[in-house]
Formats: C-alpha cells, sequence, structure tokens
C-alpha cells in the first residue's frame, strides 16, 4: 500500500484539533488530563438548553448549525463571513487545508446542535473562566464579562468518526458571531472517552501497560473541547486513570524513542491511534536515516511490525491493525505497511 506523506507535524493521538481565533496546541508524548479552569470554584448564571428563552435559543442555535454546516462543508472559508471581528483578524491561512489535514479529508454529515448554553450580561473585568452546572457536572466556559454570549456544542459524523466543534458566540452586527471555534475527534470507530478509558483500566489490570497508555490518551484526546469549554467532572475522572497508570518503557523521555525488539534497535517517532471500519488502531512513524528505495522501506516495515508482533502479542487485545510509516530523511514523503489482526502483512 503506497502512501505519500507530506511535509507534517503529526498530533500524538492521531486525532483531528482545529482551533479557529487562537492557536492551536498539539501535544507529544505521554498527554496530560485536562484542567479546568474557574474563578474560585464558583458557578455562574448560566441557562442550559430548554432553559434558554425559545425564541433566544432558535436564534443561536441556527446561527451555530449554519457555522457548522459551513465550515465543515466543501468550502469552509465561507464561515468567516459568521465570525466575529476579531476572530476573523486572527484567523489565517487556507482554512479548507487547515481542515482537511486535521481531519484527514473526512466528509462530515449529521450536523446538528448538541448542546447550547446562555449567559447574560454578568460581572466585569477580563476574559476569562467561570463555572456553569451543565446536565450534573461543572463545566469552565471562557466568557467576556458584561457581554450576553453563548456556547454551542455541535455533533458531526464521519465514516470512522465522531466529531464535535465547540464554538463561542458573541453578539456583533445586529445578530449572533462565532468568537472561537475548536473540532476534534470526539469518539473514534465508536469508541467515546468512557469507552476508551475503560478499555485502559482493562488493559492496565491486566498488566499491558503500552496498550493502557495509548488508550487513555485516546480518551484524552476524545475529551477535548478546546479551553474555552472543559468538562471538570470528566477532568477529575482522567486525572484520576492517569495516576493509576505506570508509564510505559516505551514512551519514556521524548520521541523519537529507540525501540529494541527481536535484538534490533528501531527509531519511533509518534505513535497515534486511529479509528477505521469499525477497528482502532496503532500507527508508528519510523524516521529514516536514508532511503535505498521504497521497497527498502516496506521491508523495514514489516520487519518493525513482525518484531513488534512478536514482542507485543497483546496488541490484538483492543487493536484491530498496525500501521508502519517509514519517513523519508527530508520529510517529502515515505511508505506505509500495514499489518490486520488475524491477516498478517498486507503488503
Amino acid at each position: 500500500m503506497r502512501q505519500t506523506i507530506m511535509r507534517y507535524s503529526w498530533v500524538a493521538i492521531g486525532l483531528a484539533v482545529l482551533a479557529l481565533g487562537a492557536g492551536i496546541a498539539l501535544h507529544a508524548g505521554w498527554i496530560e488530563a485536562p484542567r479546568v479552569f474557574g474563578f474560585n470554584g464558583s458557578a455562574a448564571p448560566c441557562e442550559v438548553d430548554n432553559q434558554i428563552d425559545a425564541d433566544a435559543r432558535a436564534e443561536i442555535d441556527r446561527t451555530a448549525e449554519t457555522f457548522g454546516k459551513t465550515f465543515l462543508g466543501a468550502d469552509p472559508d465561507r464561515s468567516l463571513a459568521l465570525m466575529t471581528d476579531a476572530a476573523r483578524a486572527t484567523t489565517t491561512g487556507d482554512l479548507a487545508e487547515g481542515l482537511k489535514r486535521s481531519t484527514g479529508g473526512a466528509k462530515f454529515t449529521h450536523i446538528r446542535v448538541l448542546r447550547t448554553i446562555y449567559m447574560e450580561n454578568h460581572g466585569t473585568g477580563a476574559d476569562g473562566h467561570i463555572l456553569c452546572p451543565v446536565g450534573g457536572h461543572r463545566v469552565s466556559l471562557f466568557v467576556r464579562p458584561g457581554a450576553n454570549q453563548a456556547h454551542v456544542l455541535v455533533g458531526a459524523d464521519s465514516p470512522n468518526a465522531s466529531f464535535t466543534l465547540a464554538l463561542w458566540l458573541l453578539p456583533e452586527h445586529g445578530g449572533w458571531r462565532v468568537q472561537f471555534a475548536h473540532v476534534g475527534v470526539s469518539a473514534m470507530a465508536g469508541h467515546d472517552t468512557a469507552s476508551l478509558l475503560a478499555m485502559s483500566g482493562a488493559e492496565h489490570d491486566a498488566g499491558h501497560d503500552f496498550n493502557a497508555a495509548m488508550l487513555y490518551t485516546a480518551a484524552v484526546g476524545t475529551s477535548d473541547l478546546g479551553n474555552s469549554y472543559q468538562d471538570a467532572e470528566i477532568g477529575k475522572t482522567l486525572r484520576l486513570a492517569r495516576d493509576r497508570l505506570r508509564r510505559p518503557a516505551e514512551l519514556t523521555g521524548a520521541p523519537p524513542f529507540t525501540w529494541t525488539l527481536g535484538g534490533k534497535d528501531y527509531k519511533v517517532g509518534h505513535i497515534s491511534i486511529e479509528g477505521i471500519g469499525g477497528q482502532i488502531g496503532l500507527i508508528f512513524d519510523l524516521p529514516q536515516a536514508d532511503w535505498p528505495s521504497d521497497q527498502a522501506a516496506n521491508e523495514r516495515g514489516r520487519e518493525f511490525l513482525n518484531a513488534y508482533v512478536a514482542a507485543h502479542p497483546e496488541y490484538a487485545r483492543v487493536f484491530g491493525y498496525l500501521l508502519a510509516r517509514a519517513i523519508k530523511p527530508d520529510y517529502s514523503g515515505g511508505y506505509a505497511t500495514l499489518y490486520r489482526r488475524g491477516t498478517g502483512l498486507l503488503n
């Protein structure tokens, strides 16, 4: 299976993350549980879903859904018209290319509003986080004191994953406009944060530290809704799970790691988790010191995967496939080699 790999900065867990109106934070290595912010733990006067005036909610939801369908549609740049002046000023680059890179070119369906939170003019001072009670959880929201505002979660599906678009909306130019948007994977191959965390716990209990760590990292990633919306209860659950885990030797230090398998050393860059065809899999980036040919790169990938499976047969408890991506020294391309559980090497 040939695969051209453009110059990139892989997200460590293979999850899509794209933020508009603010910087993008991509984490590598051992990923920490989310940190939730709040003002002295105080709760804000928030209205959630049916608590919101019907007309006001309809207008907010209409803007959020329109933004979601536009941004996740064929021409994402059109969504700029639905953003605040400040957000447009800080959003640069080709949105279509950025979205494609972040989501693997996913085609989105069933775009819909999942949750709406509304706050009226409250307080004074600088922008910051406050805590709101939402669905039995405390949620930390980034707010602008002295302004009516809303936070909306918009869901979208693709063939291999579910996504959540977290929006912060402010009134501007006689209507609602998006001040901040963050899109990321919320479930892969049908596994959401709770499912991935339960799998991680089972692998920990079985003594499979690497499986447990990767599944935990994926759980953290699927819980991430950006800095504008953070669930305190999920964050607490993730921190407790993290504190139980043992850091596997494979993830000690910073990438590229040196792994010894079958008596031979391999350089391993980022390790990712992705979901395809109802299965989750591990993807290993293997930076190469030289590039004799594509065939040689494929043979190196085959050798690595055979050695990994021999050393870690427990991978098959949770992962349906393994993918080794040999990367050219100049990052101009590469070659991907696939191993399927129950089938073996496919190229």
